[in-house]
């Protein structure tokens, strides 16, 4: 599964120092859900949080399958891409929801995934929060 869009926090946040969370649901409940724990994240560079786990993608790796997590912070909006190996056979359902949470800030969009040859895809505009 990959995803990337944008989010606005409304208040200040630390994905270095903070939970960040990813939540996929369709109508007949939860595809996916996954964290990061404080301290998983590192920077890369000056606007750059990253977290990579190569042994996701042939196991459950250390995050319950999330390969990468990347957040480009430009000037308080997050640019984010995410990655994640996992059992998503319950995605049956093109139309998913995609809850984001950075420590207490969680953001929301609903939107038809597109099923690729690897899983499935969404790229989104960037969140309303």
């Amino acid at each position: 599964m990959k995803l990337q869009g944008g989010v606005i926090p409304t208040t200040p946040v630390d994905p270095l120092n903070e939970v960040v969370g990813i939540l996929i649901s369709n109508a007949n409940g939860v595809i996916y859900s996954a964290s990061l724990m404080p301290g998983d994240m590192h920077m890369h560079g000056t606007r750059i949080v990253k977290f990579i786990d190569k042994t996701a993608k042939t196991g459950n790796g250390i995050r319950g399958g999330l390969a990468k997590v990347q957040l480009f912070n430009r000037t308080g909006r997050f640019h984010l891409k995410v990655q994640a190996y996992a059992d998503f056979s319950a995605a049956t359902l093109p139309t998913m929801t995609v809850q984001f949470q950075v420590g207490n800030d969680v953001f929301m969009t609903k939107g038809d995934w597109a099923r690729t040859t690897h899983g499935w895809k969404l790229e989104f505009a960037p969140f309303p929060h």
